[in-house]
């Protein structure tokens, strides 16, 4: 493995104590930075390590030959040095002790959830476990058969392997791929793949060592995964391709093209492309076409035996590929005897400026929600990393992140996806090098709740008669909520059945909401018109909610009942006949079944009006609400233009019953003048001396009508009319100074005036003195 300063690796000489070496990547791997174990004790690193967060994880054997599935049982009372080992990739010094295993392992830990999962040889009981990534205890630990080679996969919160089920000492038994759940370890599904084939084991004709290069206890091979598939490359040469849950997408053969072929690499997957190896071939697929009826590679490549060999054998790939700069690197062994080859090198190389990383979808354990978003990375001036979060499809959620801790409580989706954004910018500054990243989340267990009060139609389960959809709100908003997931709404009825008349409860039936999934309140719909259930009446009905936690509630079952009768209402007290400022109004009304008080009762009261400007025009066209309200039905009356007004009251009751708009309604109404702001002088005045008869242009307005403006002066006690009887909304007058008084005044004598103008209802406008 390779950190940003050496490259990590373990040897494993069974003949001799064995080291794992941290080189100086800055000095061409010369120096060593530090090497483990201290000590010289027989330890062999047959497995690749892997390297999270500054952290290594490598498990160890003995390297003894005794060391086998078969006699796993006896390495509780015999030195094995079988562990599973953490150190820090910085200093090499240990994360916590190392901890034994019941038998020896190959396969490099998985890690993820906080845990690093391990498998190991153990034939007679338990052979993967999960350990705490901070201390190293124990998490869990099961049986899921002789794990070998094939490291596990920590993948949408399980972890996979490919194990063999040994069932006596014969070391006959089933080769299977097994998923368990990442948090317990429980065991969620299983299936059987192929075993080697028996033409393949003719391979020991080429030498018993190189046998034992192909030939293992269990499944070499490490499944991939990539866009929520596992791929899986099975011993007996099939690439299959699974769903997390199990589900067959398709299984082909590989290559028919050997009799002696085998299949030990793992698949590898770069920029929608899946590289699979076999004995001497390169397949390459693009898994955007790739299906059950499509399983033809985009491309192959066949490995020459070299020319130096007299027998012209196919040379054998028994590594798995690297890829980086738009090369490929492949391991080729010419030598089956003494394990030595070639490098080839395929592709055109090209610097890589830019790179990318996508994540494996990331699923919420249920009654959790995102909390944040965290990465540890080394990033420079001009070498950068940027962060998004995507939703399962890749769509962007969120984007622009550096890495420091980001709340993400704001998601709208319980499964995401982690994006990173590789760029180099500068030769002469550090690589950028993503370390490690992480999401959180917090416990989230409160339940959607249901709005009872917002059931429609009606209110209490009251309904005028049959309906074809109601409705409620729910809503998820407390602090932390995850909000509502739209696509998990649900309803039920009760209802009597036609034609048979029996009482039955309908099936949970999909509810519809207009909003997002994440809102934090919504509507749901009940489409009972589109049950296509032969209801005769309907009983009651339940829903149902769940937020995108997983959480999940039900509203209380709301019993239909039936109010046909419409409500009545009246306004209460006297009413004047103009008004220039705010007033109540009160109604009073009632919800009586022919006489008695059996109905559903007044839910609401509203206030419609209509409007007109001229007092000799009629009332005419729709009526329109100015309020409504609950009981007390009290109105504050306050409309935001002038005018005459005629008003009515509507009751309704809880069976959404409306009062009747009728003749009787009508003649029954409110009919008043409503003005209550004043008139306003638009022209602006200064102070001045005049050697004329002063005179002023005088523009006045109303919202409404005005009646008069008049004058005065500041040495007079009565108002003299300009002009009354207005009746416009403005008026324009160029008023001058009465001759008679202007004759009385001596030179230097200085006066003021100030103007009164009043509308139709008597609101008044004094203006300054000018």
């Amino acid at each position: 493995g390779v950190t940003d300063k050496c490259l990590i690796i373990g040897t494993c000489d069974s003949s001799s104590a064995n080291k794992i070496y941290a080189l100086n990547l800055s000095d061409n791997l010369t120096g060593v930075k530090w090497e483990y174990p201290k000590s010289n004790e027989t330890l062999c690193f047959s497995a690749p390590l892997t390297i999270y967060d500054d952290k290594i994880f490598i498990t160890s054997w003995s390297g003894r030959l005794w060391d086998i599935p078969l006699l796993s049982f006896i390495n509780k009372f015999l030195p094995g040095n079988n562990r599973i080992i953490a150190l820090n990739a910085d200093t090499g010094e240990e994360l916590w002790d190392p901890v034994d295993l019941p038998a020896s392992s190959f396969s490099a830990p998985a890690v993820g959830n906080g845990m690093v999962y391990v498998g190991c040889q153990n034939m007679w009981g338990s052979s993967l476990f999960a350990y705490d990534i901070e201390t190293g205890e124990e998490v869990w630990n099961q049986s899921v058969g002789v794990i070998g080679k094939s490291s596990p996969v920590y993948a949408d919160g399980k972890v996979f392997v490919l194990t063999r089920e040994i069932k006596n000492i014969s070391s006959s038994g089933t080769n299977k791929i097994v998923a368990v759940d990442a948090n317990s370890g429980e065991i969620l599904w299983n299936k059987t793949i192929g075993d080697t084939s028996t033409m393949a084991l003719l391979n020991v004709l080429k030498s018993f060592r190189f046998l034992r290069a192909i030939v293992s206890s269990a499944p070499i091979s490490t499944p991939a995964f990539y866009d929520d598939t596992l791929f899986v490359v099975t011993p007996d040469g099939k690439l299959m391709g699974l769903t997390t849950d199990g589900e067959v997408k398709y299984s082909f053969n590989i290559s028919t093209k050997g009799l002696m072929d085998y299949y030990v690499t793992s698949p590898l997957v770069v920029d929608d492309l899946l590289y699979v190896t076999t004995s001497n071939m390169l397949y390459v697929y693009n898994i955007s076409k790739l299906d059950k009826n499509n399983t033809k590679p985009v491309w192959s490549y066949e490995i020459l035996s070299p020319d130096k060999y007299l027998i012209s054998t196919p040379p054998d790939i028994i590594a798995s590929p690297i890829i980086a700069d738009g090369l490929m690197l492949l391991s080729v062994t010419e030598d089956p005897v003494n394990l030595t080859g070639r490098v080839y090198c395929i592709g055109n190389y090209s610097k890589n400026t830019e790179g990318y990383i996508t994540s494996n979808p990331i699923h919420l354990p249920e009654g959790y929600w995102w909390n944040s978003f965290t990465a540890n990375n080394v990033t420079s001036k001009n070498n950068t990393i940027t962060y998004s979060v995507l939703d399962e499809d890749d769509n962007v959620l969120i984007t622009g992140l550096n890495g420091t801790k980001h709340n993400i409580s704001g998601l709208t989706t319980n499964v995401i996806k982690l994006y990173a954004k590789i760029n180099v910018g500068s030769d002469t500054e550090p690589d950028p090098v993503l370390k490690s990243w992480e999401v959180t989340w917090t416990k989230e267990d409160k339940k959607p709740e249901f709005i009872l009060s917002s059931f429609e139609p009606g209110q209490d389960g009251w309904v005028s008669g049959q309906i074809s959809e109601c409705s409620i709100v729910v809503k998820d908003n407390h602090e932390g909520a995850s909000g509502i997931d739209v696509n998990n709404l649900r309803y039920k009825i009760g209802y009597i059945e036609k034609d048979t008349g029996k009482n039955k409860t309908s099936s949970w039936i999909k509810a519809t909401s207009y909003d997002e999934s994440g809102v934090k309140q919504t509507r749901i719909y009940a489409n009972i018109q589109d049950s296509k259930l032969k209801i005769d009446t309907l009983l009651n009905i339940t829903f149902l909610a769940r937020d995108l936690a997983g959480n999940e509630n039900t509203s209380s079952t709301i019993i239909f009942k039936v109010d046909k009768i419409k409500p009545s209402s009246h306004f209460v007290g006297s009413y004047k006949e103009k008004y220039n400022q705010p007033f109540v109004i009160v109604v009073d009304a009632t919800d009586d079944t022919n006489g008695s008080t059996n109905g559903s009762g007044v839910q609401k009261v509203y206030i419609k009006y209509r409007y007109k400007t001229s007092e000799n025009a009629e009332f005419t066209g729709e009526w329109k609400t100015y309020n409504s309200t609950v009981s007390p039905f009290t109105f504050d009356f306050e409309p935001d233009k002038s005018g005459y007004y005629q008003l009515i009251s509507i009751a309704e009751d809880k069976a959404s019953n409306l009062e009747e708009i009728n003749s009787a309604k009508i003649a029954s109404a409110l009919e008043f003048l409503f003005d209550m702001y004043k008139p306003t002088l638009n022209t602006s005045f200064k102070t001045q001396k005049w050697k004329i008869i002063p005179e002023y242009e005088l523009e006045i307005y109303d919202d409404f009508k005005l009646d008069s403006v008049y004058y005065m002066f500041n040495n007079q006690t009565q108002w003299t009319i300009i002009k009354d009887n207005i009746n416009a909304s403005t008026y324009k007058i160029t008023w001058k100074v009465p001759q008679e008084y202007w004759i009385g005044l001596r030179d230097g004598e200085n006066r003021s005036v100030s103007f009164k103008i009043t509308d139709v209802i008597g609101n008044t406008y004094i203006s300054k003195e000018i």
